[in-house]
């Protein structure tokens, strides 16, 4: 949309602005890994690339830019095992900043690292997604998913925390509400994983999400659903995105009660069982059982947790989590 002259923001009056108006003219955010996308009212960054890559924006953000941040981790893997049924990876830390905060976050022209954070392998936590340090910014740190449970073990402190084995280890705590201190106006969603248990058909247990999880105490083999969206900001992930984008962010389309959701937990793995149990809304992988089937990832772009794996490596085994990204809208 071509910027609208008026006599105050154009060279006909004052430019001063401290709080809003299109002060140096209009946002601009560009980046080798950026997809850029555009409707009648806004304009999005969003970056999928896991890694580290530089974003230029021209100017700071003011008022009137109506600047939303999402920020999301990389999911944790499902425990891995050579023998017994592993708990489900954490979903990926989610960090939301709404309009009113994002002045504050970038406050002049600046280039900054940007990394989003890979999800982790079977046994090994998400990857961080995180705005980097640099003047005039404020940097974020959305934390990666915790793994699951394995080799008698609890699962793994992440954003949101992974399943424990199914001996009865506990679940991992969820970090993601403590980082990040000191910035006030942001929302931060991550939760803890469920314990294991032995009985009555040896699971493991669930990864906690971005929206649910935990206590670590507690036992469930169903994934925690990640963050919904929708409630924060209905228009944020609009449902008119290119099919390169809806691909990007899991596959799911704008019907899917996958769609707003992200951060979701993977299933525990389950023995003596032939069900597979469910990941948690947003895409987390499905925990395996034996007899049955191997488990499943979490769904890239939405840092989902892998499923926990049923029996061991070879015959029933754990998932990968999915990777995270980073959303950018203003308004035009």
């Amino acid at each position: 949309m071509a910027p609208i002259f008026t006599g105050g923001r154009m060279g006909f009056g004052r430019v001063d602005e401290p709080s809003g108006g299109s002060v140096g003219g209009p946002l601009v955010v560009t980046g080798a890994n950026i997809v850029s996308y555009s409707n009648d009212t806004y304009s999005y960054a969003l970056i999928f690339s896991t890694g580290s890559s530089p974003v230029t924006f021209n100017r700071g953000f003011t008022v009137a830019d109506e600047v939303e941040m999402l920020l999301v981790a990389g999911g944790g893997g499902g425990g891995s095992s050579n023998w017994g049924a592993t708990g489900g990876g954490g979903g990926g830390g989610v960090v939301w900043v709404p309009s009113s905060k994002g002045p504050q976050i970038v406050t002049s022209p600046v280039t900054v690292q940007l990394t989003v954070g890979s999800g982790g392998p079977i046994g090994a936590d998400g990857g961080d997604t995180v705005l980097g340090s640099a003047s005039g910014v404020i940097s974020l740190a959305a934390k990666g998913g915790g793994r699951g449970g394995n080799g008698a073990s609890a699962g793994a402190s992440g954003g949101s925390g992974g399943g424990g084995q199914f001996d009865g280890s506990l679940g991992g705590p969820g970090s993601q509400p403590s980082q990040n201190p000191g910035i006030p106006g942001i929302q931060q969603f991550g939760y803890p994983g469920f314990r294991g248990d032995p009985s009555p058909d040896l699971s493991g247990g669930a990864g906690g999400g971005a929206g649910g999880g935990g206590p670590t105490n507690t036992h469930n083999t169903n994934g925690g659903a990640g963050v919904n969206i929708y409630p924060l900001s209905p228009t944020f992930i609009d449902t008119s995105f290119p099919g390169t984008i809806i691909t990007n962010l899991g596959g799911y389309p704008s019907a899917s009660p996958h769609f707003y959701y992200f951060g979701a937990g993977g299933g525990g793995g389950t023995r003596l069982a032939n069900t597979a149990r469910p990941g948690g809304q947003g895409g987390g992988g499905y925990g395996g059982s034996d007899p049955g089937s191997p488990a499943g990832a979490g769904a890239d772009g939405k840092g989902a947790g892998g499923g926990g794996g049923a029996e061991s490596s070879t015959q029933k085994p754990s998932a990968r989590g999915g990777s995270g990204c980073v959303i950018i809208r203003w308004k035009k």
